[in-house]
């Protein structure tokens, strides 16, 4: 099964959010057993780069 995980930007908390990119670690604990499963994951991190809201 194909699976994509998305962090999505955080605009509403906008000043709290660290100047230092902070990795989505709840989505990478999802995803490894779903690696191992079988499962084909993807990882779309919008918080790493500039990425529209819609």
């Amino acid at each position: 099964m194909k699976i994509v995980l998305i962090n999505p930007p955080h605009t509403a908390i906008g000043s709290r959010v660290p100047d230092d990119h902070l990795p989505p670690l709840g989505l990478l604990a999802i995803g490894g057993p779903l690696i191992d499963a079988g499962h084909q994951v993807r990882l779309v991190d919008a918080e790493f780069g500039p990425m529209p809201l819609d």
